[in-house]
């Protein structure tokens, strides 16, 4: 069993906006824990979205996630790691024109591997989307969006829309 703990780390925020964005965050339910990646991923888009939803209400900024693991050893917890996962790639596909709605979509397609925590399609597609939004490269994308056709052709996952596409590749990585 692992544990994470999750903190975003402010770059510019009033104390009420981060502890009204925070008790928002509490209220939503469904992280993807498939992994540890994917659970920090799933958080720092719910944040994006947070931050987007409240812009005309309050100015904000996120700088990343600060993040710590547990993992369970007999009757004992140690710590597994930690770390701080940058929020500039997501910060950059929020800011374009169709980027909530790429948001919304990558939050959907997290929202699809955590369900049921079953092996298959739709929990390789969430890892391959964590290792994606971790480190953003072409290939990554590629290994992503094969899975993604793949998931669209047998069961029924839905394909990205130009705009939302257009957000995202648009500060990919080629290496």
């Amino acid at each position: 069993m692992i544990g994470i703990t999750l903190i975003p780390n402010p770059l510019k925020v009033f104390v009420d906006n981060h502890r009204q964005i925070q008790e928002d965050l509490k209220a939503e339910k469904g992280i993807c824990t498939i992994s540890s990646t994917t659970a920090i991923v799933h958080y720092a888009i719910k944040i994006a979205k947070k931050v987007l939803e409240s812009k005309e209400s309050f100015d904000i900024k996120y700088d990343s996630i600060v993040f710590n693991l547990v993992k369970s050893t007999g009757h004992q917890t140690k710590p597994g790691g930690g770390g701080k996962y940058s929020l500039s790639f997501i910060d950059k596909v929020a800011n374009e024109k169709y980027g909530y709605k790429a948001l919304e979509r990558l939050d959907e397609i997290l929202r699809l591997g955590r369900l049921g925590f079953k092996k298959g399609l739709n929990q390789s597609l969430a890892l391959a989307l964590a290792d994606f939004l971790i480190h953003p490269t072409l290939d990554n994308f590629r290994r992503c969006e094969d899975l993604n056709i793949r998931g669209y052709i047998n069961e029924n996952v839905p394909l990205w829309k130009e705009g939302e596409l257009e957000a995202i590749l648009r500060h990919v990585e080629v290496v």
